[in-house]
């Protein structure tokens, strides 16, 4: 396989992960997506890494039922090695706990920076770090900055 169409199969991957699990909510295809050895580095905490092809249904799931109605655009996507980076623009109406805070109906639009690897056609590691300060303000938990 060239390298070019490695890359091109690697950011495929991630698309699909994108449009299928996060956005289409078909947690049946984890198991062709994510690698059994799966890890999520949490932005902060370590102590809060998801593991695992069930520890990733879990994070979908925790998001997708505080935000049923979750739609992430795939504005950037850059591959290089084993390395996906991509940039993401989401929507979705808060209906479940996010952040503490109760569902408000509150319509949030944010970012996403994330960074993959890939491992044996698969997901195997990943980092997301969303912009909580603005969705936090969205949701009234942070005065607006200015």
């Amino acid at each position: 396989m060239s390298n070019e169409k490695g890359l091109e199969d690697n950011k495929e991957l991630v698309r699909r992960c994108v449009q299928e699990v996060w956005n289409g909510g078909r947690e049946e295809v984890i198991g062709e997506l994510i690698h059994p050895n799966f890890r999520r580095h949490h932005p902060r905490n370590s102590d809060f890494d998801t593991y695992g092809q069930d520890g990733c249904t879990a994070w979908v799931n925790r998001v997708r039922s505080a935000l049923p109605d979750l739609h992430l655009a795939v504005e950037h996507l850059f591959a290089e090695g084993d390395r996906v980076v991509l940039h993401l623009l989401g929507t979705g109406t808060q209906r479940g706990p996010l952040y503490g805070v109760s569902a408000s109906g509150t319509a949030l639009r944010f970012t996403v920076t994330g960074v993959v690897r890939v491992a044996e056609g698969k997901i195997a590691e990943g980092w997301a770090i969303p912009d909580e300060l603005g969705i936090r303000q969205q949701l009234g938990l942070v005065a607006p900055l200015g």
